[in-house]
């Protein structure tokens, strides 16, 4: 029974809620009066956790510490037109609005790096300044790997030059592509 507080559990007094049972704010698990808890029965609130490290932030400062990136849209309208049989049998209202709104099946891992290519440095830094920042669990959790270099060094007819990472990895696909027997 979802209440007007934004919670999704059952018999919470508090707000934001997803577990059952609790009366303090934020909490995910079940029968907790403290706020922010994952857990079960839980009185105190935790300090926020940064890559699996505690922090001494408060739940407002990581909140604003945290850089807001924008995620695409996790459905796609389908035209009746182009639905096939088994999405009309499955969807037999679509007749009556012309389509259905399917759900794109999108993970963070697969979408982060294409957002990350379009963010500019100090929005890069905002990510790699975060508490405990952890490079090889950023990489597990967004498919950003930004512990490679950010500068590759090419000779060209002689002379060297630095180049960044992403261009190199750009010139690396282009001479790369169909010939794995001279890949870099």
């Amino acid at each position: 029974m979802a209440d007007q507080n934004h919670n999704s559990g059952d018999y919470n007094s508090g707000r934001h809620n997803s577990g059952d049972c609790n009366s303090g704010h934020y909490n995910s698990g079940d029968c907790n009066s403290g706020h922010y808890n994952s857990g079960f029965f839980c009185t105190e609130s935790p300090t926020p956790i940064f890559f699996d490290k505690p922090t001494t932030l408060t739940w407002e400062e990581a909140r604003v510490i945290v850089p807001y990136i924008y995620l695409p849209n996790p459905t796609e309208w389908i035209p009746l037109a182009d639905m096939t049989d088994q999405e009309n049998s499955d969807y037999p209202n679509a007749t009556h609005i012309g389509g259905y709104l399917k759900v794109v099946n999108v993970s963070l891992f697969d979408v982060f790096p294409k957002i990350w290519k379009g963010l500019d440095a100090t929005e890069r830094e905002r990510w790699t300044s975060l508490p405990n920042f952890d490079a090889d669990k950023f990489l597990k959790i967004t498919g950003v790997d930004v512990r490679l270099p950010k500068t590759h060094t090419i000779v060209i007819d002689g002379k060297e030059t630095k180049i960044s990472h992403e261009l190199w990895l750009d010139l690396k696909d282009s001479f790369n592509e169909g010939d794995e027997e001279n890949a870099f």
